[in-house]
């Protein structure tokens, strides 16, 4: 129900402004001649397929969507594909677009890239929102398989960004010389990294020289480097928040968050499979963890380190009788049901 009042609203108030919404393929056979054809405000609205192309913005703020924000029905997302072919980036945002450039309701996959396989995103600052972005990749050293983002202030919101890999640094997410962005309601897991003959990091999510990111109500699980530092996170000269998230990791290597900067950590749970090693919060910044749970321990106000107990390992709900639950900050909004707020990610 969410899903559909966003994009009815999004929709409806696009088309009460001066654009124009531009039909592929009924109108142009391919998105990149919808994209050229357009002008800023406009929607260019994709009929579900598979579009095998590699897309431009060139400087148009303008939306492009699937049948998704019509209808709020998830199935067009895995049915309306960009898939780059194994040729380039897949989508490209680097000619100052800025957050009324939308795309939203697709796969984007099979991208190849030096950078940014899935979606580059450079000197611009748009709203990417549910995606799935998955199966993208590079060569050695390459950075930010699933989305790199280098100088922008966008909003990646409810997306799906999974098993992406090749990543020196980032495969799910990369995040360079940013400012003021917020990262909301992600699944980011199953991305890797490969190291070639260095260290990688941030298999999940890798932040450099930023400032005020806000990472909330994300899920991590499973992203893993081969030698690495911060497998599921790495933020190096970086001040982040990130609240209500949970990460979790079956690798052998347990959970490994690399912090360097300043960060807050408040209403989380940080935890691995049972028969692994423990979690590490490591680097020479400032962390501060709050109101958490966090297998190994870690010293904050309110931390627990008890079993989340969680339903499952697919959406990572609490059980009933889960302690994280009502245990958040309560000084933080309340969740749904007007009750203390839980440390989690709220699927």
């Amino acid at each position: 129900m969410k899903n559909l009042i966003f994009c009815l609203f999004m929709f409806f108030l696009l088309r009460a402004s001066i654009g124009q919404v531009i039909h592929v393929p009924s109108n142009f056979p391919t998105i990149q001649q919808a994209i050229d054809a357009s002008q800023n405000g406009d929607t260019v609205l994709v009929d579900a397929g598979t579009y095998f192309e590699n897309i431009n913005f060139s400087e148009k703020n303008i939306v492009l969507g699937s049948h998704f924000i019509l209808t709020g029905d998830t199935s067009f997302i895995s049915q309306t594909i960009i898939d780059g072919g194994g040729n380039g980036t897949v989508v490209n945002f680097s000619n100052g677009e800025d957050s009324t450039a939308k795309i939203c309701g697709f796969t984007i996959t099979n991208g190849y890239a030096q950078d940014g396989a899935g979606i580059y995103i450079s000197s611009a600052s748009p709203t990417i929102s549910h995606n799935i972005i998955t199966t993208n990749t590079g060569d050695w050293y390459c950075v930010g398989t699933g989305i790199y983002l280098s100088n922008s202030s966008s909003t990646i919101h409810e997306n799906a960004i999974h098993d992406n890999s090749m990543a020196y640094d980032g495969a799910g997410l990369f995040i360079s010389s940013c400012s003021n962005m917020v990262i909301s309601r992600n699944i980011i897991s199953e991305n890797t990294s490969f190291s070639g003959y260095g260290v990688a990091e941030g298999a999940g999510a890798y932040v450099l020289n930023s400032e005020n990111i806000l990472m909330e109500k994300c899920l991590y699980y499973s992203n893993n480097n081969d030698v690495c530092y911060g497998d599921i996170l790495s933020a190096h000269n970086s001040s982040l928040t990130i609240d209500n998230c949970t990460f979790y990791n079956f690798s052998s290597s347990g959970i490994s968050l690399e912090l360097n900067g300043e960060v807050e950590i408040t209403n989380c749970i940080i935890w691995s499979a049972e028969t692994y090693y423990g979690t590490e919060i490591a680097g020479d910044g400032q962390t501060v963890v709050s109101f958490s749970d966090v297998k190994g321990g870690y010293e904050g106000a309110e931390n627990i380190e008890q079993d989340p107990l969680f339903q499952d390992f697919e959406t990572f709900g609490l059980q009933q009788q889960s302690p994280c639950i009502n245990r958040g900050n309560p000084y933080s909004p309340p969740d749904p049901d007007s009750t203390i707020c839980d440390m989690d990610y709220p699927c």
